[in-house]
């Protein structure tokens, strides 16, 4: 009888610890898709300054 209470404490420890992981892997995404849209910005942002520096050198 002890030995599958043992049985039942370690599932429910490994589903605690499962569930854990889900979460920091869901928040991992979630910051690595903040930080790609903030790239592009960056980049949007840097494309159009040397936009405005190529046009303004040609006139």
């Amino acid at each position: 009888m002890v030995h599958f209470a043992g049985i039942g404490l370690s599932l429910r420890h490994m589903a605690t610890q499962y569930s854990i992981f889900g979460t920091v892997l869901r928040k991992k995404n979630a910051i690595q898709r903040k930080l790609k849209y903030l790239n592009c910005k960056e980049l949007l942002v840097k494309l159009e300054s040397r936009a405005l520096t190529v046009y303004s050198t040609l006139l």
